[in-house]
């Protein structure tokens, strides 16, 4: 069951034009909650939901920086990362059947398991 949400996600990954190392991000995030005991069979699609909305919102670019002739680099919002989070709210609602509130209570638990790349992993 695993590896068909990972499928599912990534078909809306190619879809919202999400990077390929956001997708891994979110599955890091989920690995990681899986070896800390938090999924199980009523929370699978809502635990990788809020894992794959916090590596976008971590991994996707939110601005650009932009030189132009004779001035110096300005920092411009990228117009991208809405479609992105457009996108990726509209499959979690009406593909998965998850309700934003849910999604957004499920992100912060995500965020606050979520340990630095060099911590080791392990089951308590």
């Amino acid at each position: 069951k695993i590896r068909s949400l990972k499928q599912q996600a990534l078909v809306a990954c190619v879809r919202a034009r999400i990077e390929i190392s956001t997708l891994a991000l979110a599955c890091i995030y989920f690995e990681r909650l899986c070896l800390d005991c938090r999924v199980d069979k009523s929370n699978r699609r809502l635990s990788f939901a809020a894992c794959l909305l916090l590596a976008a919102k971590v991994n996707e670019s939110n601005s650009k920086i932009v030189y132009d002739r004779g001035t110096e680099a300005k920092i411009k919002p990228n117009k991208r990362s809405g479609k992105i989070f457009e996108s990726l709210v509209v499959f979690f609602t009406h593909d998965w059947s998850l309700s934003l509130r849910q999604l957004y209570v499920a992100e912060w638990v995500v965020f606050t398991v979520s340990r630095s790349p060099f911590e080791s992993l392990s089951c308590h």
